[in-house]
């Protein structure tokens, strides 16, 4: 993000995944490391612009309550999937507003995807009070799992998929 916009060191922060280094200039941050327990981040009021990824998932408690805190002159809502199969897509466009572009789909994009699961079973060996952020380390670091994700996209490559 940094090199994208073109700005300095300690111009960009994070929060989220365990880690809390805001800069309060321009942070990327995890929903739900701004809402915790109904409790919203007081950072969140400083920002005067919001860029909210998945914001179809507006309805949800923790997504409103920081929502309400902020104090952003610019909200902006980004989604792939506008339309609620609960139906409650006004509560999205009441919130961030019309719907002001829409990506065309590249010429020649299949229409239809077939998804064949394949499930890969193994044993993680983790202390009962271990946090998703320990199960999501050790994935990241079992070889084995990343071989056969490789294999597997190797092969889907190959047959053209």
């Amino acid at each position: 993000m940094q090199s994208f916009l073109g700005v300095g060191k300690g111009v960009v922060g994070t929060l989220g995944g365990g880690k809390a280094k805001p800069t309060g200039k321009i942070d990327i941050a995890v929903m739900q490391s701004l809402s915790r327990q109904g409790k919203v981040n007081s950072l969140v009021e400083n920002y005067g612009h919001l860029i909210v990824d998945e914001c179809h998932h507006v309805g949800a408690a923790s997504f409103d309550a920081i929502l309400k805190q902020a104090k952003a002159k610019y909200v902006l809502g980004l989604t792939a999937t506008p339309i609620r199969r609960d139906g409650q897509q006004p509560t999205i466009f009441m919130q961030y507003g019309p719907t002001r572009h829409t990506a065309a789909k590249p010429t020649g994009a299949p229409h239809d995807l077939v998804v064949t699961p394949c499930t890969l079973h193994s044993r993680i060996d983790l202390p009962q009070e271990a946090g998703i952020q320990d199960v999501f380390r050790h994935l990241a670091i079992d070889q084995a799992r990343t071989d056969a994700i490789a294999a597997e996209a190797v092969t889907a490559y190959d047959q053209g998929r």
